[in-house]
């Protein structure tokens, strides 16, 4: 088993988070390329509205660094088919596919021809520039090749230690970045009983909702009602949601204890102990409690920990002699 993750375990844990990246921005450019056509339309700051793509991931200043402009089309290149920027569409599938390729004795031949395929469409598409006005047929691709993705592993792969660490991977990523969506629209989300001072945009919340895959069980849940400390409680604590940090926190913390279980890991303590302490305040909690307590402390905490456990799987499996 060692022997085994030793050599695989890297590549396994990254193909989950990549793919679940790549994702994750195409949801993300989707929503912010409706919002800013509705402020094109509105004679509004569109340049605003593509800002926050850059907040989300924490981005803005390197953009700048690098000399770039801040307008729809140099946002859309920079994360969709920018092959120098790291957290572009293209160079996650880039490196999901090279994470792939030293995977290929544990991969089904349809998982690589799919992953394969659509990194030469990237490719392909890299040759021209990304008008604004393909960006919604474009992420509703991507979002669809990293479903099907998705759905080829589950359908095809072999429940090794290898399956266990790529689904941990992916649903690391997936808290991490409802994490980072929420925490864009933490200044609203105030106290019951008080008032926040910025100002209240429904078309935001839903556009959260929409960015996290959520606003269809969202309205199953809550009706057309959209409050931003019921935004916030549905994408943090609702089980049945797939993109919820709780659902994501416990789905890992449940694979890595069958991990420890199966092949009699020693470093419980370390590793999985922290993770599932938060996973029962997750479970326990309600969003009152955390808007009352601090609302960022809380997200901070769940990116601290999605950090630590990729730390500790890394000093425990990936780092290689």
């Amino acid at each position: 088993m060692l022997s085994l993750l030793s050599r695989y375990a890297d590549e396994a844990f990254w193909l989950g988070r990549h793919v679940e990246r790549a994702e994750n921005m195409a949801r993300l450019l989707d929503v912010t390329g409706a919002f800013g056509r509705d402020q094109e339309a509105a004679a509004g700051d569109s340049a605003a509205i593509w800002r926050q793509a850059l907040d989300v991931q924490a981005d803005l200043e390197r953009f700048q660094e690098e000399g770039r402009t801040l307008t729809p089309e140099e946002v859309i290149r920079f994360y969709t088919l920018d092959g120098e920027n790291p957290g572009s569409i293209r160079a996650c599938i880039a490196s999901a596919r090279q994470n792939a390729l030293q995977l290929r004795p544990l991969l089904s031949v349809e998982v690589w021809e799919q992953l394969n395929g659509l990194y030469q469409d990237l490719t392909a598409r890299a040759q021209r520039a990304l008008a604004p006005g393909e960006l919604s047929a474009f992420c509703s691709e991507i979002k669809l090749g990293c479903q099907t993705h998705a759905g080829i592993i589950e359908g095809t792969l072999y429940r090794d230690e290898a399956w266990y660490v790529l689904q941990i991977g992916r649903m690391l990523e997936r808290a991490d970045m409802t994490a980072r969506l929420i925490d864009l629209r933490a200044p609203q989300i105030a106290p019951k009983g008080t008032v926040s001072r910025a100002p209240l945009d429904i078309s935001q919340w839903t556009g959260l909702l929409r960015s996290a895959a959520g606003l269809h069980g969202y309205r199953r849940v809550h009706g057309a009602v959209v409050t931003p400390d019921r935004v916030a409680g549905y994408l943090i604590f609702d089980r049945h949601h797939a993109r919820s940090i709780r659902t994501a926190i416990e789905t890992v913390d449940g694979l890595l204890r069958e991990l420890i279980r199966g092949y009699q890991l020693p470093w419980e303590d370390g590793i999985a102990a922290p993770l599932h302490e938060l996973c029962i305040d997750l479970r326990e909690g309600n969003v009152t409690t955390v808007i009352a307590d601090g609302m960022r402390a809380f997200l901070d905490r769940i990116q601290q920990q999605v950090i630590a456990t990729s730390d500790g799987l890394r000093d425990a499996f990936f780092a290689t002699s």
